[in-house]
């Protein structure tokens, strides 16, 4: 319920929209500002597709994209980030930690390395056919984008195998166990 009226106060309807993320800045960053590479990769995508996409700015502030179709969200909570990731048709991101999340959530993904610690994980995860990738270019990124939205056949295969290899999100069982141990401390005091 939370997670619906989150999409709805930014009128996003589930499965209908693509999410850009470059993630958090890692120390070995390849790209000065992540942020400006995935806006001008989903203002082309969104130009090619007509694909509704939300980017994820990780700013204090984003600025209306002059395109109803994209939106610019500012720094956002990590229960929003993970609303966001859940109901999105697909993800583009890095090949960090929102990869990682992405995966969690079962989402198709383009995983673009920005730091030099994501080559190797990136690579892993396109051998395993649960990711695409592209070069660190706007052009690139959008193409690469267009390319597996138009393919509803390859994103439900990742789905799949993402399913198959067990990645799942554990947030309802790290709760659950949390319970657990707080009733099994209280029953101690």
């Amino acid at each position: 319920e939370e997670r619906a009226a989150w999409l709805t106060r930014h009128e996003l309807e589930p499965q209908g929209y693509v999410v850009f993320m470059p993630g958090g800045r890692a120390e070995a960053s390849r790209v000065a500002e992540p942020a400006e590479l995935f806006i001008a990769a989903a203002r082309e995508f969104v130009a090619t597709t007509g694909q509704r996409t939300v980017v994820l700015t990780g700013r204090r502030n984003a600025e209306d994209s002059g395109d109803a179709r994209l939106t610019l969200l500012p720094r956002i909570e990590p229960v929003e980030v993970q609303h966001l990731i859940a109901d999105s048709l697909m993800v583009v991101s890095n090949g960090g930690t929102t990869l990682v999340h992405s995966l969690a959530h079962g989402r198709p993904i383009v995983s673009i390395p920005l730091a030099g610690d994501q080559d190797r994980r990136i690579r892993r995860a396109v051998r395993l056919q649960i990711a695409a990738t592209a070069e660190r270019a706007p052009h690139a990124i959008a193409a690469e984008a267009a390319t597996l939205l138009r393919d509803p056949a390859r994103r439900a295969a990742m789905s799949q195998r993402i399913a198959e290899i067990g990645f799942t999100n554990g947030v309802a069982e790290a709760v659950a166990a949390l319970r657990v141990l707080a009733r099994a401390a209280r029953r101690t005091v």
